[in-house]
Formats: structure tokens, C-alpha cells, sequence
């Protein structure tokens, strides 16, 4: 867009005037910009950064395990006790004598107590969907409080039957 000055000010000595005049019409460049840029930028000697040397050996926690390991650590280590309490408890009980006390739950029983929960908890969320919206009465905040803890807890259970194997533990009087 070409600028003009308005038209009060074409008297020769305004300042607009003399911008107007100056400015050369129908200059095309041939130069790449992008190009231009990306040497200019290559070339560039880089900024100088704070000099200052960090000494991480003085720093607060230097030599010292994260408290999140820690964390770790002592969850593993309660995870080997629990394993190894498993264990003598399962040696107390009857040890290798052919008399497991849990066993693997097969992929059928696993899919169909998936499909029971699931369907449980269509028939709840159902429930649940008809509810008013106005909850007046404490009769109404307790159901639907009810219907919540169902839904949430069946929840928890397909997510624990979704991971991987689970142990049953088998009836000794089978």
C-alpha cells in the first residue's frame, strides 16, 4: 500500500511532503531473507554466558540418595518381606506335598467374572442416571452416594481383574 499525505499538507516544506518524496517506487530485491538469516545466525560468534563455574560438590545434597529412592527402596524391601512371609506360610501350610493352597485363575474365569462386573455396573450406572437432579431430601444424597461408592469400587475391581495373573486361593475341603 502506497502511503500519500492527506491533502491539507502539499505544501512543499511539510515534513509528510518530504517523506512522500523520498521513497523510491517499484524497488524489488532479488535477496533470500530465510537464507540470509540462517548464515547470519550460523556465522554468529555466540553469546557469552555467565562464566561462573558450578560446584555441585558444594551443594546442600551432594552425596546424599534422593529421598524418593529412599522411598523405593523401602517398598521393595517390603515387598521381598511380604514374598518372603508368602513363602514360609506356604511351607508351613503343606510345602510341596502336591497340596497348593492357590493356583492361577484360568483366562475363562477371569473373563467371565469381567463380564459379570461389567454388567453390575451397567445396571447401577442405569440406576445412577436416573436420579432427579435436585437431591432435596437426604434420602436421595444418601442413594446417590451409594450408587457412587457401587460404581467406584466396581471399578477398582475390573481394573484389578484387567492386570495380570491372579492367585486363588483353593478350598481345602474340595
Amino acid at each position: 500500500m502506497i502511503r500519500r499525505p492527506p491533502r491539507s499538507t502539499l505544501s512543499s516544506s511539510s515534513a509528510a511532503s518530504d517523506v512522500y518524496k523520498r521513497q523510491v517506487h517499484g524497488l524489488v530485491t532479488s535477496k533470500n531473507f530465510i537464507t540470509c538469516n540462517a548464515v547470519e545466525n550460523i556465522l554468529a560468534v555466540p553469546k557469552k554466558t555467565d562464566a561462573r563455574q558450578v560446584s555441585y560438590m558444594n551443594k546442600k545434597g551432594y552425596g546424599k540418595v534422593p529421598a524418593y529412592l529412599e522411598k523405593v527402596k523401602a517398598e521393595i524391601q517390603d515387598e521381598y518381606s511380604y514374598i518372603a512371609s508368602m513363602q514360609d506360610a506356604y511351607e508351613a501350610d503343606g510345602g510341596e506335598d502336591g497340596m497348593t493352597r492357590t493356583r492361577v485363575m484360568s483366562a475363562e474365569e477371569r473373563g467371565e467374572m469381567l463380564d459379570g462386573l461389567k454388567t453390575n455396573w451397567d445396571k447401577i450406572n442405569k440406576a445412577y442416571q436416573t436420579l432427579s437432579f435436585t437431591l432435596d431430601t437426604p434420602a436421595k444424597k444418601q442413594r446417590k452416594e451409594e450408587f457412587e461408592a457401587q460404581l467406584e469400587q466396581i471399578e477398582r475391581d475390573i481394573e484389578k481383574l484387567s492386570k495380570g495373573n491372579i492367585f486363588v486361593e483353593e478350598d481345602q475341603y474340595m
